[in-house]
């Protein structure tokens, strides 16, 4: 057990909050400093201002001004009260310092209360060291028709002595300390308690003995919200047994919708093998059918039958990997692609198709749109869509353009002139074996495996998908893929 001393969280705690209420008194205590502060400097202003109208009045009627400051009984009790008359230009026409020389005196004019009475009729700078006597001075000066009337007295303010002409307010601070330390500590105490409460429990809980989650109740405070939470959360590790199985469960339930997703994606790559074998089924019945054909019509259609037999050679290879597409798209093999190729070579090998059902396809995406990602999965976006929409659309023309693009990704718009896909339909559209119309889309040989195909070979391209109508009839898919993965 550890010997060293450790304060109670009560004590802590009332620590801290007389600390804060200590801060919270120093502060009101500035602020009751800095009002007396200016309140001082507004009467010493006041009384100044009234020394300047006595003084001026008798500078106007050509009366001494020494005398003035030795007999009037008012000025006379003004301490260390300096008296000068400055004209409008700033040059010193009298000081009551016998001490100063009027000639030697500085142009006062830069001068702060000269500036300010020369505005608005009057001025005052607090602290300011007088250039003559070398002593902080409170200067007021006041602005008459010909002359500005200045006076000062030496000027010093101390923080108690401000304080002390309100003692009532310190009295009231003091008892309200006093008070507020009282009501904290028995708030703190009533803290502790909870905190015994909590501390017991955690050691029952920590030596495994039975406890009775009933019988423990706390305050209804913030602490006690946070101490039954403690108390559910045990009774939820009671029952971490009945938990297990369950999740055991649930991973088996999972796994067995793994199998069936990867069987499905086994169905999905068959669906893809029936545009090249349709293709090569298609070049050779021609060849057979026509004998007669120019050799180097013969050698194209051969040729062509060759790609498309690579490309089934393709497919095949990458079955393996597409068939655990659901696993990790770091299993996809990837390589630097022309985006437009791609599309053009799947314009190409459905030609056949498209020219049969009476579409145009307008192709815009501009060559050399290059894009890391595995050519089979690429090929099978724009295949499907193609095949969907000569197939169900019932319109004439595809348009594939590029929408947008930025430092990390290609956006794609793809879109017919059809009547266009049910809202209803919309959200439910991507999923596998899902079909609109069943008995059409069987008519056309649909297994409704196409739109999932490209949905996941959108995702594995770091991408996503969704489908709108068009504003002027017709269905849009506005797909993006990363340019590097």
């Amino acid at each position: 057990m550890d010997s060293k001393y450790k304060p109670s969280f009560h004590k802590g705690l009332f620590s801290y909050l007389m600390i804060f209420f200590l801060i919270f008194i120093m502060g009101l205590i500035i602020f009751l400093y800095n009002r007396e502060k200016v309140m001082s400097q507004k009467e010493m202003n006041n009384l100044l201002q009234m020394v300047n109208t006595q003084v001026y009045s008798a500078y106007h009627y050509n009366e001494s001004i020494d005398s003035l400051l030795v007999n009037n009984k008012s000025l006379k009790e003004i301490t260390s009260l300096r008296v000068t008359i400055i004209d409008t230009t700033g040059q010193v026409l009298y000081d009551s310092d016998p001490t100063v020389i009027i000639d030697s005196m500085q142009n006062h004019s830069s001068r702060h209360e000269f500036i300010n009475a020369m505005k608005n009729e009057q001025g005052y700078t607090v602290r300011r060291k007088s250039v003559t006597t070398s002593k902080p001075y409170f200067y007021s000066a006041s602005k008459n028709e010909d002359v500005v009337v200045r006076s000062a007295v030496e000027y010093s303010i101390s923080f108690i002595g401000l304080l002390r002409n309100d003692e009532n307010i310190l009295w009231f601070i003091c008892v309200f300390a006093i008070i507020i330390s009282f009501i904290a500590f028995g708030m703190t105490r009533n803290f502790r308690l909870n905190i015994k409460k909590l501390q017991l429990f955690a050691k029952s809980t920590a030596t495994g003995q039975s406890i009775n989650t009933d019988n423990w109740k706390f305050s209804n405070d913030e602490l006690g919200e946070i101490s039954n939470q403690m108390i559910t959360l045990y009774k939820e590790l009671e029952h971490a047994q009945k938990a297990l199985i369950l999740e055991h469960q649930m991973t088996e339930a999972k796994e067995q919708e793994q199998i069936i997703r990867k069987k499905q994606l086994t169905q999905n790559i068959n669906h893809e093998l029936k545009t090249p074998v349709s293709s090569i089924q298609g070049y050779l019945e021609t060849l057979i059918e026509h004998e007669d054909l120019p050799r180097e019509k013969i050698i194209s259609f051969i040729e062509k039958s060759y790609k498309q037999c690579l490309r089934l050679s393709q497919l095949l290879q990458d079955l393996s990997i597409i068939t655990r597409m659901d696993e990790g798209k770091e299993m996809i093999s990837k390589e630097a692609i022309s985006l437009s190729d791609i599309v053009n070579d799947s314009v190409n090998d459905l030609h056949s198709a498209i020219i049969e059902k009476g579409f145009n396809v307008n192709n815009s995406i501009p060559p050399n749109l290059m894009i890391k990602g595995n050519q089979t999965l690429l090929s099978s976006i724009f295949n499907n869509l193609i095949n969907n929409a000569i197939a169900y659309s019932e319109g004439h023309t595809i348009f594939v353009y590029l929408l947008k693009e930025d430092q990390k990704k290609y956006t794609i718009c793809f879109s017919d002139d059809g009547v266009g896909i049910p809202k209803e339909h919309q959200n439910r559209l991507f999923e596998r074996f899902y079909r609109i119309d069943k008995g059409r889309s069987r008519q056309q040989g649909g297994t409704g495996l196409g739109l999932s195909i490209v949905k996941n070979a959108v995702v594995m391209h770091g991408g996503d998908i969704f489908v709108r109508n068009r504003a002027h009839g017709g269905a849009e898919f506005i797909f993006s893929l990363k340019k590097d993965i």
